[in-house]
């Protein structure tokens, strides 16, 4: 879901929620909470995805993000190198230790 090549170790996810913001555009509204470690703050981060079609590619509904506005119905590829590497920040919890999910819930 969340696209990143960026190692990020003072940073860990929260939580994620998702809400259905237009079933007919496949557009859903999105609100990820994150702990940084070194300032000992939670943050939340809220944008839309929408599941797209896009030419030269073999999947259908891409999803692209618009972290301002709304997804763009004409997304650019951004390359390959543009998936998850790293668990904790995209919010998948199988990565995290459970010291910190449990420190990061507390702050909450």
């Amino acid at each position: 879901m969340f696209r990143s090549k960026n190692h990020e170790p003072n940073i860990t996810c929260v939580l994620v929620t998702a809400s259905l913001h237009n079933k007919t555009l496949k557009v859903v509204n999105f609100t990820r909470t994150y702990y940084n470690k070194t300032d000992e703050k939670n943050y939340t981060l809220r944008y839309q995805v929408r599941a797209l079609n896009q030419t030269d590619y073999k999947l259908e509904d891409v999803i692209r993000a618009g972290l301002n506005g709304t997804p763009s119905d004409k997304p650019s590829p951004l390359g390959s190198n543009m998936y998850i590497e790293y668990g904790d920040y995209s919010c998948n919890t199988s990565s995290k230790p459970l010291s910190d999910m449990l420190k990061a819930a507390k702050k909450c």
